[in-house]
């Protein structure tokens, strides 16, 4: 009997001694949810330029909440980007989905005052 509290603590000290105290990890960090979204509203606006009517698209049109059906903006903006940060939002704060009519033509689009507008 004594033999197997022996095999025992050698197997015990051999385990514990192959063991390390693992280092502190960091948490990962939570979204802020308000800015992340303030951000995408601001970079949808901030693409929303034009001098003429042709600068005008309909982008994003996945319809994810709470940023709407599609947006308008510039032909040359950096959709990707935004769309990046719509999918992050919708993994890390929000999911849900619009059920979206279809998103206005080119020639239902127009540039006034330096902004894209719909207009049908």
């Amino acid at each position: 009997m004594k033999g197997m509290y022996v095999a025992f603590a050698i197997l015990l000290l051999a385990t514990v001694s192959g063991c390390t105290q693992p280092e502190s990890m960091p948490m990962p960090e939570k979204v802020d949810c308000n800015a992340l979204q303030g951000k995408i509203e601001s970079m949808i606006d901030q693409a929303n330029t034009c001098t003429q009517d042709s600068d005008c698209v309909a982008e994003l049109k996945e319809g994810m909440c709470p940023f709407g059906c599609y947006a308008l903006m510039n032909k040359n903006a950096n959709v990707n980007q935004i769309r990046s940060l719509m999918q992050e939002y919708n993994r890390e704060c929000l999911s849900c989905a619009y059920g979206c009519a279809e998103p206005p033509s080119q020639g239902q689009i127009r540039c006034v005052d330096g902004r894209c507008e719909e207009h049908r």
